[in-house]
């Protein structure tokens, strides 16, 4: 039986980071709203991704901080960490920060409705709960944010048991004694950071020539080597072709671009996938109502609206960029723009963090994008081997490199591995947004001792006027 149909200004399919934000925004602009979320809110990003997996990093890290002083003489003893404690407190975590966007939603009078979605008339919506109860929704604006999934490469076994997602990682109750990991993007070296901090055996299985193939060629390189430090075994150019054998006792084939080497072969008890995500366009009447899209996600101009004039898509589903934030400001933009008002969304200075240990931060163009570009570039390098904070706090693996514009010295690209890079990078971002030069930096003065003085010795060295080096 069908409930009677309820009208709203505004409604936000999907709660993520994206969704949520959206349906705050209008809110706040005086509209009713209403928010449709299948599963918890704050979606993947707090309930399977973002959030959890950078609870487990803190607790890797901390874990790795500690058991260096440990090794390194001056205190006697072991840490040996308890699994089910940690994701007792990972689910602690989550559940504070959902009451947090509960308790937004609330105050800002937006009515979240449990339940699947589905665009299904001009201006119309149903949703079916878990009961397969379905209530008609009418809305003046849809904004689509139903985001992402992992996604499933094409090969032979990977189907099996055994074989796990990010997602499925974190339901792990012990981690395994060894992995191979398909996949060396962001995701997929933060949980290799994760698992061999906790006492895994792992291996990264990564199809282009570099880690975090889309980054700075010299940071992917540098971060190879810390992870090879670290025992991780990192295999570039390479493939996973089969998996075979039962759980625990998986058989990895990996092959490479180099057609005289003959495929190697790894033993794990698990098989992560980490390889990528794909839009969840399916089942939310793309096809019915006719708005455009494709394999990598929804067709939106730059306020965020689709093929269908009133219906907006944001997040990962929109397939620009993959990244809560950036979700979160497309969300408010089409907010904005359902509710009158004429916005549109602004990357040109989009700040990249990988929470590896150490840390990845990075901004603007690459050295190789720069030269693509047909730029000359000057280069300014700064080693955090030397850093007078790392050395004493036991942190000095890294660098610091600046991609600046041959003549103007005008910053290009800012790209960081090492301690607090993530926390570092929006100082950089903050000097590209206002168009910094070497010259500017060169001239600021940074406290001593800190992480953030590599930045104006890197302007320093592109000028070719470095001190510390």
């Amino acid at each position: 039986m069908s409930k009677s149909t309820e009208f709203y200004d505004l409604v936000v399919l999907g709660g993520g980071p994206g969704g949520y934000v959206a349906a705050i925004r209008g809110g706040q602009l005086n509209g009713r709203v209403a928010l449709i979320e299948e599963a918890g809110l704050g979606g993947v990003c707090l309930q399977r991704g973002c959030v959890p997996t950078k609870f487990l990093l803190e607790m890797a890290g901390s874990l790795k901080t500690t058991q260096g002083w440990l090794d390194s003489g001056l205190f006697d003893g072991r840490i040996e960490p308890n699994l089910s404690k940690v994701m007792e407190r990972k689910d602690a975590v989550i559940e504070r920060l959902e009451k947090g966007i509960d308790y937004l939603l609330k105050k800002n009078k937006v009515h979240v409705i449990h339940g699947r979605g589905k665009l299904n008339g001009p201006n119309t919506l149903e949703v079916e709960d878990q009961s397969g109860e379905k209530t008609p929704i009418k809305a003046k604006n849809v904004i689509i944010a139903t985001g992402s999934r992992p996604l499933t490469p094409q090969i032979p076994g990977l189907e099996g048991e055994g074989v796990i997602t990010g997602e499925g990682f974190l339901d792990l109750t012990e981690f395994p004694r060894s992995v191979v990991i398909i996949g060396g993007g962001p995701e997929g070296v933060e949980f290799a950071h994760i698992l061999n901090i906790f006492g895994s055996k792992v291996t990264v299985v990564e199809m282009m020539r570099q880690l975090l193939p889309m980054e700075d060629a010299e940071i992917g390189m540098e971060l190879e080597k810390t992870m090879n430090r670290a025992g991780i075994q990192v295999r570039t150019s390479s493939k996973v072709v089969e998996i075979t054998g039962p759980v625990k006792q998986k058989r990895i084939r990996v092959s490479t671009d180099k057609s005289t080497e003959e495929p190697e072969e790894f033993e794990a008890d698990t098989v992560l996938v980490a390889a990528g995500r794909v839009p969840n366009i399916e089942g939310i009447g793309l096809d019915e109502m006719k708005i455009r899209h494709n394999l990598r996600g929804i067709d939106v101009d730059a306020g965020m609206m689709t093929s269908l004039p009133g219906t907006y898509a944001i997040g990962d589903v929109a397939g620009r960029f993959w990244l809560a934030y950036t979700a979160s400001e497309e969300g408010i933009v089409a907010a904005e723009n359902a509710m009158g008002l004429n916005s549109v969304v602004e990357h040109r200075v989009l700040p990249r963090c990988i929470f590896t240990k150490p840390e990845v931060g990075t901004v603007g163009l690459t050295e190789q994008q720069a030269k693509s570009n047909g730029k000359a570039v000057k280069i300014g390098r700064y080693s955090f081997f030397a850093n007078a904070k790392g050395v004493s706090t036991n942190h000095n693996e890294g660098l610091l490199k600046i991609v600046a514009e041959e003549g103007s010295g005008l910053v290009l690209g800012v790209h960081i591995i090492g301690p607090d890079a993530a926390e570092l990078i929006h100082a950089a971002a903050i000097g590209i947004f206002m168009n910094v030069t070497l010259d500017d930096l060169s001239k600021m003065l940074f406290a001593h001792p800190t992480y953030s003085e590599g930045l104006r010795e890197a302007a320093l060295d592109a000028l070719g006027k470095a001190i510390h080096k």
